[in-house]
């Protein structure tokens, strides 16, 4: 039988995982004036939180090469050195991905704008989404790539999130996220230079409060638009206090994006 605590740290990681994919939906939104997670939550997670899980929906932008997306993945002996990478199939991440949707779904977001929760989907459609994870120690990398969609703007995701959505607090009424609440710090950063069409990437600094225990942990998400896919690169480390490894992160996005550019050229 799982302790509570068991229990109670398992939680603080999946509301990380969930707060951070609600802030990463924020494109959606109008802009109007020792926690360890599992790799099916990290894979879901970078993939609901990348635009190009609107997939979804059924108006997609045509890819410069109809490629299987997991060819165009960076093969696991390519992530920094000291991480153990894996590729998840899609079906690990189809539970999860529900799980997380639902609890989205039903969160209370401040301010309300920033996220339309409403126009969610009711499921998530991974089976089009390449997706990698990898660990070392309390840091996670996930990688995803898809065909984008034709509503992503990264412009007004960068304009949002520099704007009144920097600061975000996010309350959970259901599922197994129900009372815990987060606030949250997002600001855009620069990108690393690649062969994108365009890119994104945003900081986030996310405090989880589960039935009194808390997480501070630090995120860095990086989207590219490429060639008609979206490319989404997540580095997530849980240590108290642990700055993000720019290093680390700028070498795999670098590597995720060129890959895809030179595959779909």
């Amino acid at each position: 039988m799982k302790s509570l605590w068991a229990t109670t740290i398992r939680r603080l990681g999946t509301v990380v995982i969930a707060a951070g994919t609600v802030a990463a939906l924020g494109g959606c939104g109008s802009d109007d004036g020792g926690t360890t997670a599992t790799s099916a939550d990290a894979a879901a997670s970078s993939a609901a939180a990348s635009p190009a899980s609107s997939a979804v929906s059924s108006a997609s932008s045509s890819p410069a090469k109809n490629i299987e997306v997991t060819r165009l993945l960076l093969p696991a002996d390519q992530f920094p050195s000291g991480f153990t990478a894996q590729e998840v199939p899609a079906g690990q991440a189809d539970d999860t991905a529900d799980s997380l949707l639902d609890a989205t779904k039903g969160a209370k977001v401040s301010p309300s704008s920033c996220v339309q929760l409403n126009a969610l989907p009711d499921k998530i459609d991974l089976s089009n989404v390449g997706m990698m994870m990898a660990s070392r120690g309390m840091e996670l990398l996930t990688t995803s790539v898809a065909p984008a969609a034709d509503t992503v703007d990264l412009k007004a995701q960068r304009a949002s999130i520099a704007g009144k959505c920097k600061n975000m607090t996010i309350s959970f009424t259901q599922g197994e996220m129900k009372g815990a609440t987060v606030e949250l710090k997002q600001k855009v950063v620069t990108a690393p230079k690649t062969k994108a069409d365009q890119a994104l990437v945003i900081d986030q600094n996310i405090v989880a409060d589960v039935g009194g225990q808390q997480v501070d942990s630090l995120t860095r998400l990086g989207l590219a638009q490429v060639n008609g896919y979206t490319v989404s690169v997540q580095y997530r480390s849980m240590s108290p206090g642990a700055p993000v490894d720019q290093k680390v992160f700028n070498d795999l996005f670098v590597k995720a994006v060129n890959r895809v550019a030179a595959q779909t050229r």
